[in-house]
């Protein structure tokens, strides 16, 4: 009995964290986003997706990190973020990003969100190069 229970709880943790699941719960969400909003229903599928993560060379769209689909729950989950706010959830108007990138960008255009990024480095360049000094030196003393 016990051994059954752990399997099925083994079972419940894979497919939690599984690239299907995380896709089909990104799915349910954009449809729900969609009702709230009276946009059309989403007709994006689970292929469509994985289109659009080999697309994208498994790499998050706006930093081009790699894209990990065993996160949950936190800044770095797989997010499905609409370029053009204004428009439905469709082929064409998606990307596959992390959650924290989405959430920066909210409803912001590619173009507005990337002038604002560059308004963030140029305003703190001063802070980060001292920063990365700091970082080399003690990169440095553990060498």
């Amino acid at each position: 009995m016990k051994d059954k229970l752990t399997k099925r709880l083994y079972d419940k943790n894979l497919y939690r964290t599984s690239w299907k699941r995380r896709f089909t719960i990104m799915l349910e969400r954009a449809q729900n986003r969609s009702k709230k909003r009276n946009h059309p229903q989403v007709t994006l599928t689970i292929r469509d997706l994985l289109e659009l993560l080999k697309a994208q060379d498994n790499k998050d769209f706006y930093t081009g990190r790699e894209l990990d689909l065993t996160q949950v729950g936190n800044e770095q989950a797989v997010s499905l973020d609409r370029l053009d706010s204004t428009k439905p959830y469709e082929k064409g108007n998606v990307v596959l990003t992390t959650w924290g990138i989405n959430k920066a960008k909210q409803r912001l255009s590619v173009e507005e969100f990337v002038e604002q990024c560059k308004e963030v480095i140029e305003h703190k360049r001063p802070d980060l190069s001292s920063l990365l000094i700091v970082e080399r030196e003690t990169t440095w003393a553990f060498d």
